[in-house]
């Protein structure tokens, strides 16, 4: 979350809901605050388990007018903290005998194709679908999986306004894939990158 706000109404549901939230504050592109962030984790609740990770800045630009500012801003968010997150808790994840890593990626994040707006973004998403099958290759042995899930356009997309576009999917069908992903019958899916997009952008 971005806001203090945003952030308690989630913890606030998810506590309603009787689940359990441990709040955590940290700046999901630096390694140092990431890395706290994982041993607090540790001490106060055990080692990880599972590591979800949703980031990405989605600046709508056009490449000509992209500053480096803008274009670091866009790879920080989505590839480089993936790697950052997943550097901080690989350890805890490996001390499971099985544990998961879901990286939330983009439905056009395999497509090699021109995308003249929001460009850092997409090379970002292209990223993390390498470094999840990367993850998944140097740790094939082990009973750790890791997989890229990937919606099409959510009610929360920015560009809803733009002309064909419309939601495809809802929060809870990514959930639901999400929870496959978890349970035992996704034991052997690893280095995946699953589209939820009812064909969308495919």
């Amino acid at each position: 979350m971005r806001s203090d706000a945003d952030a308690r109404t989630l913890f606030e549901t998810v506590r309603d809901r009787g689940g359990w939230a441990l709040p955590l504050r940290c700046d999901a592109t630096d390694a140092s605050e990431v890395q706290t962030a994982a041993e607090k984790l540790s001490a106060l609740a055990g080692d990880c388990q599972t590591l979800i990770h949703t980031t990405g800045s989605f600046n709508e630009v056009r490449l000509d007018d992209t500053d480096p500012d803008t274009w670091r801003e866009q790879l920080e968010t989505t590839v480089t903290a993936g790697f950052i997150a997943w550097r901080a808790f690989a350890a805890q994840l490996r001390r499971h005998p099985r544990s998961r890593v879901i990286f939330v990626g983009d439905s056009a994040a395999e497509q090699l194709r021109a995308r003249p707006q929001a460009t850092g973004y997409y090379v970002g998403k292209h990223g993390l679908v390498l470094l999840a099958r990367t993850i998944a290759a140097e740790n094939q042995h082990s009973g750790l999986t890791c997989n890229v899930v990937s919606p099409g356009v959510l009610p929360n997309s920015i560009d809803l306004d733009r002309p064909g576009m419309k939601v495809n999917v809802e929060f809870v069908e990514i959930a639901g894939l999400i929870d496959f992903l978890l349970s035992p019958a996704a034991d052997a899916v690893s280095g995946s990158h699953l589209i939820a997009s009812r064909g969308w952008n495919v």
